[in-house]
Parts: C-alpha cells; sequence; structure tokens
C-alpha cells in the first residue's frame, strides 16, 4: 500500500527507531486473541523497548487466557477501550478484514500508530480511506506483511536486485496446505465472506505482496479463479450445517508492468488451503 500504510518492517526496527525517537517504551495493545497469541504477543516480547500493556477481544475470556499466558496487565472489555488509552501508543489489529477500517479510523483519531494485519481492508475503497486518514494524522501505519522478513525471501530478492539471476520472464507462487481440508473442522469468520474470509484474502495478499516486493514491479493484469470445495461446515454452538461462503482455492494469474527486472513478465498463483503439500 502506498504512503502512511506500506508493509512492516522488522518489528524490533520498529521499535527500536521509535523508542529512540521518543525516548521511551512504546506501549503496545492488541486488538484480537488468535493469531495473537501465536504470532503477535510473542513477537513484540522480543522488540527492545516495546510492552504489550493491553489485550482485547470480541470474546473476553480469550484476552484473559492470553493476559494470563503472557502477564499482560490489562484486558480491555472491548477495542475502543483499548484505543483510548494513555498508555497505548501502537495499535496492533489483528482481527478479521471486515472490522481492521474501522478500528484503524478510531485508532488514528486518538493519534496512535497503527500496524494493520493483512489483508489491510475489504476492498479498495476502505483501503483508501485508511492511508489518506493515516497520513492526515501524520503518525506511523504499517501492513503486517511478516513474510518479507524469512532470510530465504530477503536473500532471493538481494540476488534479483544485484543481478546475480537477471531479468525475470516468470515467476510462480505455490501455496499448498490442508489445514481447511478437515470436513468437520467448524465454520468460523473464514468462511464468511462477509467477514473477509477466504483464500484470496489470507493468501493471496501474500503472493501479491511478495510479486510486488521481490521485483519493484506493478500488476497490470490480473486474472483469478475461486473455488469452494467444502461448501458446509458445523456450527461452533448447534452442530448444524453452514454454508460456506469463502474459498479454499484461488488460481491466479498475473502480467507485470516492466521494470528495471521485468520485461513482458508473466507470473502465476495456484493457493489452496485444503490440498496437502508443502508451502
Amino acid at each position: 500500500m502506498v504512503s502512511q500504510f506500506p508493509a512492516a518492517s522488522n518489528l524490533s526496527e520498529f521499535t527500536a527507531e521509535h523508542c529512540l525517537a521518543k525516548n521511551k517504551v512504546i506501549g503496545v495493545g492488541i486488538v484480537g486473541a488468535g493469531f495473537a497469541r501465536t504470532t503477535q504477543v510473542p513477537g513484540f516480547k522480543d522488540c527492545i523497548g516495546a510492552r504489550v500493556v493491553a489485550i482485547a477481544s470480541a470474546h473476553r475470556d480469550h484476552a484473559e487466557s492470553v493476559a494470563d499466558q503472557f502477564k499482560i496487565r490489562n484486558v480491555a472489555n472491548d477495542w475502543r477501550e483499548l484505543v483510548a488509552r494513555d498508555d497505548v501508543d501502537l495499535v496492533s489489529i489483528v482481527t478479521p478484514p471486515a472490522t481492521h477500517m474501522e478500528i484503524t479510523l478510531a485508532a488514528l483519531e486518538n493519534r496512535k500508530s497503527v500496524l494493520c494485519e493483512k489483508p489491510m481492508a475489504m476492498n479498495a475503497d476502505e483501503a483508501r480511506r485508511m492511508t489518506e486518514r493515516a497520513r492526515e494524522a501524520g503518525v506511523l501505519a504499517l501492513i503486517d506483511h511478516e513474510l518479507r522478513f524469512l532470510n530465504s525471501r530477503r536473500m532471493m530478492r538481494a540476488m534479483l536486485h544485484n543481478g546475480a539471476i537477471g531479468n525475470v520472464r516468470h515467476c510462480n507462487y505455490v501455496f499448498r496446505a490442508d489445514y481447511r481440508g478437515v470436513l468437520d473442522r467448524q465454520w468460523d469468520w473464514w468462511s464468511d465472506e462477509s467477514m473477509g474470509g477466504g483464500t484470496l484474502g489470507a493468501i493471496g495478499s501474500h503472493a501479491i505482496d511478495s510479486f510486488r516486493w521481490m521485483l519493484g514491479a506493478e500488476i497490470v493484469q490480473v486474472f483469478c479463479m475461486l473455488t469452494t470445495h467444502i461448501a458446509e461446515r458445523p456450527d461452533k454452538t448447534t452442530g448444524a450445517m453452514r454454508p460456506v461462503t469463502t474459498d479454499d482455492e484461488a488460481k491466479l494469474l498475473f502480467r507485470f508492468a516492466d521494470s528495471t527486472l521485468t520485461s513482458n513478465t508473466t507470473g502465476a498463483a495456484p493457493l489452496s488451503v485444503d490440498e496437502s503439500g508443502s508451502n
């Protein structure tokens, strides 16, 4: 994304830079307690100059469980309380995409920096509104494209930009995992199109960001085919089958703008979350 919402740099670099600038510990408030438990909270605990001071979740018991596990002092009743806290300098948004814009705008209104999970928003209009508001607020606002910082990807990008490989004619991004291939896996927000679930947003956003970051080139043409292989899942409470409205397979084809690394370059990204194999 442009302007105030580029992809995030390494979290430790981010917090160290801001601690030096502000000469203080950065207080982090986290909204969401699922992915945050396994990724965001452990990541921030390894960041010099950062401290998670509060967590909020739609399910308070989930937030309390994470707070107990990681010794987080404050559990907010809802995210609105969290973004208004004086001891929160940065709001990390780890919730379904349908909620990202509202939480982001509220955080920016309270002059908080923002680290937003991908996909950034439900559509381009929402993303544009978030970006413009961040620019107006003049605070740091980033998308958490954490896969940029895998050593293998950083080395590949360096090889491309150092001329070790040469110009790129075609690139291929393959993602195969079967964690949603289990037929009795319960229905959740990932099954709900209106909440921003599905493979295209969750995995496709990584693929597109990786291509743009690796090549330094924009995508000028795209074709996409979405498929739902598992059409129903059991409700968590009743066990009754509920329709799945999101994709569990996405096949993307690209053409890239010409750049120093690309000339009439094409790309493909077959993505599946119900197919066995290595990512």
